[in-house]
């Protein structure tokens, strides 16, 4: 699959936001999502049709993914209304490690249990944290390998673009 590099980066420095997507060329319907929910719920990606997803490809082993999460969360929070919806995949954990973990860093967006990894394989997600951007109608826009400032200025604006389009 080919990808494009766009968004902001500064190389080098630590204290920078890091900002940059790699950017789908072409139209590619994002893989289905069928997963249960920490109460045992099936959630598909359907249900969520016409509204920007945020997937978030996670594991309570993965510092970055730690680390971003609080602001997964404010970019749940803050664009709820927006038409944007962010989606935790925990990969391959087993439910009391997840369990641990919300309960010291909770969080208000649905996480889904990924225990076979079939989902994340699908995906074709090569490192973790993996977050992918899917347009209203099901399209893959945008993904990030590694953390990022998600509820940095910049990619709320383009989160909330592509919920108006």
């Amino acid at each position: 699959m080919l990808v494009l590099c766009v968004g902001v980066a500064w190389a080098g420095e630590e204290s920078a936001p890091k900002l940059a997507l790699e950017s789908f060329p072409m139209s590619i319907e994002a893989p289905a999502v069928d997963l249960p929910d920490m109460f045992g719920v099936r959630r598909s990606t359907e249900e969520f049709r016409g509204k920007v997803l945020v997937v978030n490809f996670w594991a309570t082993w993965c510092g970055p993914c730690r680390e971003e999460f609080p602001a997964l969360d404010r970019v749940a929070q803050r664009l709820r209304d927006d038409g944007v919806v962010v989606l935790g995949i925990n990969v391959g954990d087993k439910p009391p490690f997840v369990e641990r973990f919300l309960r010291t860093t909770p969080v208000t967006f649905p996480i889904l249990l990924d225990s076979e990894s079939r989902v994340t394989r699908a995906w074709n997600v090569v490192g973790l944290p993996a977050t992918f951007i899917v347009t209203p109608d099901g399209k893959l826009e945008s993904a990030a390998v590694g953390m990022r400032d998600w509820d940095h200025p910049v990619l709320l604006a383009r989160l909330r673009g592509l919920a108006v389009r």
